[in-house]
């Protein structure tokens, strides 16, 4: 009974309509000529104000619907627009998961099991340490996806450290670390050179860049890497300072792995990580810096006359 008494489109009972108020009102306002003018009055005249009053009520309806109308048109459509971008969403991050490599989905499932269980313990705190976790991550991640990335010297993967089977080929500059290569760390990673060149075919070259008066004191250093199969030269500091095209020199790695991409590695001052980067920009800036180096290298025996 109460769905009869009720405007389907508007849900508005039809005795609260404005439609309804208007006729009444014209019907009052024809009925009101009649009483003022009497019996003898025009009834001719009170229908006609009557049904202008209706037609005039009719129209004003028409448009107030009209406009409901299309303010409730505009409004589902933005609300179908909304659900429809939802759903791209969705789609989306469906079709990345779906695409994603098997470790990447497994670590995905991983991630969403350990995410549930630490909302199961409703604990703020480790909230606070998850979303601090998911940061460093997101971060870390982003910083691995545009080619470059950082290396500190307790990771499994510090290059220095790490054996080096998976290199093909390292291009290395020595501007500024030579006394490097007299620590424990830096001996260490010239044998791991020593096995890789001697076990895996690894071809390594290195530019060392030396004031005139630091070359006798590198001559050891000098010495164990040539014993080591690495190929050395020298660039004399003085000889390339008056170049207007010479670079700002620092120590770098030109590294290229079994697949054929190259990187470039920074190495820092201790207990500083080191930075890869493969970005093309960079790989290339290096590549220049070692070209323009080889213009000025001469070989060890020319700058250490055959007693290296």
């Amino acid at each position: 009974m109460a769905d009869a008494m009720t405007d389907r489109a508007t849900g508005t009972a039809w005795w609260r309509r404005k439609l309804f108020w208007g006729v009444l009102v014209s019907v009052f306002l024809g009925a009101v000529s009649l009483f003022f003018e009497g019996v003898d009055g025009d009834v001719k005249l009170a229908v006609l104000i009557a049904l202008l009053g209706i037609a005039l009520t009719v129209v004003v309806e028409l448009r107030l619907q009209s406009e409901e109308s299309a303010e409730e048109f505009r409004s589902r459509l933005e609300g179908l627009h909304e659900a429809q971008r939802a759903f791209d969403q969705h789609i989306q991050r469906f079709t990345a998961y779906a695409d994603a490599p098997a470790p990447c989905q497994e670590l995905i499932a991983d991630i969403a099991d350990d995410w549930r269980r630490i909302d199961e313990r409703s604990s703020v705190f480790l909230n606070w340490l998850r979303h601090d976790a998911e940061r460093e991550f997101r971060a870390r991640l982003h910083e691995l996806g545009s080619g470059h990335g950082t290396v500190d010297r307790h990771s499994r993967h510090h290059f220095r450290t790490h054996p080096l089977i998976d290199f093909a080929r390292i291009r290395s500059v020595d501007a500024t670390l030579t006394n490097y290569w007299n620590t424990g760390s830096g001996r260490r990673y010239l044998e791991s050179q020593r096995t890789g060149i001697e076990e895996n075919g690894l071809e390594v070259s290195r530019v060392f860049v030396l004031s005139r008066d630091r070359i006798p004191g590198a001559r050891e250093i000098v010495r164990r890497h040539v014993r080591a199969g690495i190929a050395v030269s020298i660039v004399v500091r003085e000889e390339i300072e008056a170049d207007p095209e010479v670079p700002e020199l620092e120590d770098l790695s030109l590294v290229t792995d079994r697949s054929g991409v190259t990187g470039v590695l920074k190495p820092r001052s201790a207990g500083e990580p080191e930075i890869f980067t493969a970005e093309e920009r960079r790989v290339a800036h290096a590549e220049e810096v070692v070209e323009f180096l080889t213009q000025y290298a001469r070989s060890v025996d020319a700058v250490y006359r055959g007693s290296a």
